[in-house]
């Protein structure tokens, strides 16, 4: 296997917790191509060793951020997905060009591809030049819609979950 995350530093027993194994590990039966083409360019070793999954782990991080910030576009209102067409694959496969949501949908799968238990998260992105200071010392930001905002995020043993930004635009602030 050359997936980072197989083995934890217990003796090489998974750790996970089950919920995270269930739902957050498995590849849509349309997607499974993806083990086959994207995977083996990420060649990692298992390891029980901390240091080695931590390599494993940048590894594929990188891959897969790569992979998508060089391959795909990101746009505010990218083609409406063809009806009967899967989401990401057509993504992955035809339009590749997207905004958050198509981004944060296919690192979620290519994180699973490589063997990462990875899952989808819909929220908000608020750049620091939306918090204003209040009388009370606080700061308070208006997040609207162009706030919203999709990402990957990995469940790393020991950790839990970290996110994973796929492109740079989103990890700066600076969205088209």
């Amino acid at each position: 296997n050359k997936a980072a995350g197989k083995h934890s530093g217990s003796g090489g027993k998974r750790l996970m917790p089950p919920n995270v194994q269930a739902h957050c590990s498995s590849l849509p039966e349309n997607l499974s191509y993806l083990q086959e083409e994207f995977a083996p360019e990420v060649e990692t070793k298992e390891s029980a060793d901390p240091k080695e999954a931590e390599k494993n782990w940048e590894k594929i991080k990188t891959a897969v951020v790569s992979e998508l910030a060089g391959k795909y576009e990101f746009v505010r209102e990218p083609e409406a997905v063809p009806e009967g067409k899967d989401f990401v694959e057509w993504f992955l496969k035809e339009s590749k060009e997207g905004n958050s949501v198509h981004f944060a949908a296919a690192a979620t799968m290519l994180l699973r591809a490589c063997g990462m238990p990875a899952r989808y998260v819909v929220g908000y992105a608020a750049p620091a030049s939306l918090f204003k200071g209040q009388a009370d010392g606080s700061y308070q930001a208006v997040l609207e819609d162009d706030n919203a905002h999709a990402w990957a995020e990995v469940y790393r043993e020991g950790i839990g979950w970290t996110v994973v930004e796929r492109h740079r635009a989103c990890r700066s602030g600076n969205r088209k």
